[in-house]
């Protein structure tokens, strides 16, 4: 587990002010811990995730055999929405991030405890990112039964081992084993400027704009950010649309 610990203080970082008026961290060794990085998955996910589920094409390729018709996911786990917001503070705190797109595999525990009838969710486009020096983040996952936090290669509680690579070997390895864990397979990546992260967080977030509200990445990465350091209250009690509304304003 990553240190405890609150905000970090002037003795521990240095400060400065980035592009957007907000005073932020500037010493990459200052990590949010694994308490702070669960408040802000559970702020995201609520926040992000939606029910417009992504429908599966038919003749979609899969690595994974299935025995009858793919089922579709019971969320829309908004992954480059989470790997935005969450890159974005991570750059704002002075750390290289580097998105990778690609896919993504999920083996869930069955409540029998029988790896044989263990669940794997294949995630056919996913999008995360990782840090130089500390490992992958992945906040937007969601399972039958636990919504694992990936955070500088490792889950929350050490639950969930987290593998990643490149080769078809390794694939069908994790696949065959068949322990509790998530599989990343990098396809493509990008190490986005500051200029580039500008831009972007300009950018609404697509499903409050299909109703009308235009709530850009910055506004969400500004909310998550003060959840994050403890300087703003949650917003979980209202629902998702009036917190979209709020955020907006």
């Amino acid at each position: 587990m990553l240190g405890k610990g609150s905000a970090p203080t002037d003795a521990m970082a240095s400060q400065k002010r980035d592009s957007f008026g907000e005073v932020c961290y500037a010493n990459p060794m200052v990590l949010p811990n694994d308490e702070e990085m669960l408040r802000l998955k559970r702020e995201l996910n609520f926040l992000l995730w939606t029910d417009d589920v992504v429908k599966v094409p038919e003749g979609f390729p899969t690595f994974v055999a299935h025995p009858g018709p793919l089922e579709p996911a019971k969320v829309n786990f908004q992954c480059g929405a989470h790997s935005t917001v969450t890159g974005a503070i991570f750059m704002r705190r002075g750390l290289r991030v580097t998105t990778r797109g690609g896919m993504a595999w999920l083996i869930e525990n069955s409540a029998d405890g029988d790896p044989r009838n263990s669940r794997c969710h294949e995630i056919g486009k996913h999008w995360w990112f990782t840090l130089d020096n500390y490992g992958l983040v992945d906040l937007s996952l969601k399972g039958e039964a636990a919504d694992p936090l990936i955070y500088c290669n490792r889950s929350f509680g050490n639950r969930w081992q987290v593998v990643f690579g490149y080769s078809a070997e390794k694939l069908r390895h994790f696949l065959d084993v068949r322990q509790q864990g998530c599989f990343y397979l990098t396809l493509t990546k990008n190490q986005p400027s500051l200029e580039q992260l500008a831009h972007d967080l300009e950018q609404a977030f697509p499903p409050a704009r299909q109703l009308g509200i235009m709530l850009s990445y910055r506004r969400i990465v500004e909310h998550a950010e003060g959840v994050l350091l403890g300087r703003r209250e949650s917003i979980i009690g209202l629902g998702q649309t009036r917190a979209w509304e709020k955020l907006a304003e």
